[in-house]
């Protein structure tokens, strides 16, 4: 289904949309309970920031591969990445929040998508050798959430110096964790929703410096907007095994 086919769907139901052209979306403009939706409960659409939609597209899967989603909850670029791959290949979707992975079955049960497998974290750390190497792991990490303080103005009251610290080393011990996960040639996808140097392009550099087998192929930020179609900030930079 396109976009124009959900929005004409939408629309027929007198809910107030738009269509985004440019990413390939449908804005909602009136605030409610999205999950009452007939056309949601039915699988037809699942919601995504303008922003967060943008990270899978760099990291550009295809049709048949096999992905790790190491922090995959509540699981919309997982079913982002599947969808990509037409459903074809296999998605592996981890999280070590149980209660929040298991809004990924959620959401891949209500689209009908068949090719993620959800698992648990200790049983992937404990079986990922039968599973490796993947095409791409996508390590959407624990961060500041400081492309998202819109949504979220809580954030400015625990951030400071220290705690992004301690995010940064959680940040680079995942990265690390994925070394041994993909193979030659294929891709680590490292994304945040944050705005910080400390937690995006800092991480990568020191990552980079310290692991000599990966090789930078493009990085991105994405700041908050409120022109045209409003949006979060994030970063996604994308690291290619040598």
């Amino acid at each position: 289904m396109t976009a124009q086919e959900l929005a004409n769907i939408l629309k027929g139901r007198d809910i107030d949309c738009e269509l985004d052209e440019r990413h390939k979306m449908v804005k909602l403009n009136k605030l409610g309970n999205v999950a009452e939706l007939e056309s949601f409960k039915a699988g037809l659409f699942t919601i995504q920031d303008i922003t967060s939609s943008s990270v899978v597209p760099l990291l550009n899967p295809q049709a048949g591969w096999k992905v790790f989603d190491i922090c995959a909850a509540p699981g919309t670029k997982t079913t982002q990445i599947a969808e990509v791959m037409s459903d074809k290949g296999l998605v592996i979707a981890t999280d070590k929040d149980s209660s929040r992975l298991a809004r990924v079955d959620e959401n891949v049960k209500r689209l009908g998508i068949t090719s993620v497998k959800t698992m648990s974290y200790d049983v992937f750390l404990k079986e990922a050798d039968k599973f490796s190497p993947a095409d791409a792991v996508l390590l959407d990490v624990p961060c500041s959430n400081t492309g998202v303080m819109a949504k979220r103005p809580e954030v400015r009251l625990r951030l400071d110096k220290k705690r992004v610290e301690e995010l940064a080393k959680i940040q680079i011990g995942l990265l690390e964790q994925s070394c041994e996960l993909v193979k030659k040639g294929g891709k680590i996808c490292y994304s945040t929703c944050s705005i910080l140097n400390q937690e995006n392009e800092g991480v990568v550099e020191r990552f980079l410096a310290e692991t000599k087998d990966f090789e930078l192929e493009s990085q991105r930020i994405f700041l908050p907007s409120a022109e045209n179609f409003d949006c979060d900030g994030c970063f996604a930079a994308i690291l290619i095994k040598k």
